[in-house]
């Protein structure tokens, strides 16, 4: 399906280039457009392991074709090779392509048409959010940051209308959806309990296990937003999977055996948020109900029940680059416990950083913890810019929490990372 769109995609450009009306081609594919791109090199040293969690050098490659038109394309990707997998007993690759985005924008006056590959953020809230919802995670390497995650694009028709400057309205249709791209067998942010699983169905002939792969019903979801002097509100609505696998189990006495089944569960998301500038600060807001959310039970069973989640945060500047963002997060679910799932979660997030050396250099810590059970993740960072296009950064991340928790399962994950990149 991806290297379907893909191509897709790619003939759309060939398109756009083909019918502009030039005498030469190349030049006005010089005028019209833009590319740009990085090189990257990263290792992440683990504390807790012989081997590094990864050592990656990244290729990325981003373009715009005719950037100044009323129909104009965006394509960006990237190549990973990661020399560390053959050192780890895992069915990771050592080579990962990967389309970020790609898209074409119909544009006009009032209302705009966004079609293909795209991130579809819509939060008001810093880092984590409770309506970033549409674009899965990508679990092969799940953390961005000490507070953010890596989402993978989806292919979407975007309508966008302009209610005449003081607001938009965003409608969104995703006839394919597309699920969270879970880690290989043995990879370094593999679940544990996944692994547990699946070195059970490995090792265990009478258990036999059944992945689901579609058709699924379209996604929908749709964002109105108002602008007024001083703040900004929206409403917002998503109805489409939860991205993550989730598992159910049966038994059949007739032939002695078991199955695992893999299955999507498709929920609706109705929120607010809100964003109100106070002095010198941001106050952001978001309020959401999950309706019939899905959870994952201990108990190989899936349990539906209504989950309410709440953000509020701040984020201001001191002196002159002192940065300080805050969050306090609160969700709970209604009806029964679900085994193995707090019912009330909470807790924060932050970053706090600064610049020195002529604003060369930044350096802070950021991170979130659930103070419900404990769980953390904490990153001490720092980047330095040597010119426009280099850049060094460097850091070290921790995670702490009870083994069987999202984040506490990655305690041995503690590691510190290196890296370079080079814009051209």
């Amino acid at each position: 399906m991806l290297r379907t769109i893909t191509s897709f995609f790619l003939a759309l450009f060939v398109l756009l280039i083909a019918n502009t009306p030039s005498a030469n081609m190349l030049d006005t594919l010089r005028a019209n457009s833009s590319l740009a791109g990085y090189a990257q090199a990263t290792y992440r040293q683990s504390v807790h392991k012989k081997h590094p969690l990864a050592a990656t050098v990244r290729l990325a490659l981003e373009a715009t074709i005719n950037k100044d038109s009323w129909i104009r394309g965006f394509v960006s990707g990237y190549g990973d090779i990661d020399f560390s997998v053959p050192g780890r007993d895992s069915d990771e690759a050592l080579i990962t392509p990967e389309l970020s985005e790609g898209y074409i924008t119909l544009d006009s006056r009032y209302l705009d048409c966004i079609i293909g590959m795209q991130h579809i953020r819509w939060g008001e809230a810093d880092s984590l959010s409770t309506f970033d919802i549409i674009n899965p995670i990508d679990y092969r390497n799940p953390i961005s940051t000490a507070r953010s995650s890596q989402r993978l694009a989806v292919g979407a028709i975007d309508l966008r209308g302009n209610l005449n400057g003081v607001g938009l309205l965003d409608l969104v249709l995703i006839p394919f959806p597309r699920m969270s791209r879970l880690p290989e067998y043995g990879a370094t942010w593999e679940d544990k309990d996944l692994h547990t699983m699946r070195r059970t169905v490995a090792s265990t002939p009478w258990i036999h296990a059944t992945e689901e792969e579609g058709p699924y019903e379209p996604e929908v979801a749709a964002r109105l937003k108002f602008f007024r002097p001083g703040y900004d509100f929206a409403f917002l609505f998503y109805r489409g999977y939860e991205h993550e696998p989730l598992y159910t189990a049966s038994f059949s006495p007739q032939t002695m055996s078991a199955r695992l089944h893999e299955t999507y569960e498709i929920y609706q998301a109705y929120g607010a948020s809100i964003a109100i500038s106070v002095l010198e600060a941001t106050l952001r807001g978001e309020c959401t109900l999950k309706h019939d959310y899905p959870f994952q039970s201990d108990q190989i069973a899936i349990e539906k029940r209504n989950d309410f989640e709440t953000i509020i945060g701040i984020d201001r500047n001191f002196l002159t680059n002192l940065n300080v963002n805050l969050q306090a997060f609160y969700f709970a679910h209604d009806g029964d416990e679900v085994s193995g799932k707090d019912r009330q979660r909470y807790g924060g997030t932050w970053s706090l950083s600064d610049k020195f050396l002529d604003d060369a250099l930044k350096a802070g810590v950021r991170g979130e913890v659930f103070m419900n059970n404990g769980d953390s993740c904490v990153e001490l960072f720092a980047e330095y810019e040597y010119d426009d296009n280099l850049r060094f950064f460097a850091g070290y991340m921790l995670f702490g929490g009870d083994e069987k928790n999202d984040l506490g399962q990655f305690d041995q994950n503690d590691h510190v990372y290196l890296g370079v990149k080079y814009s051209f």
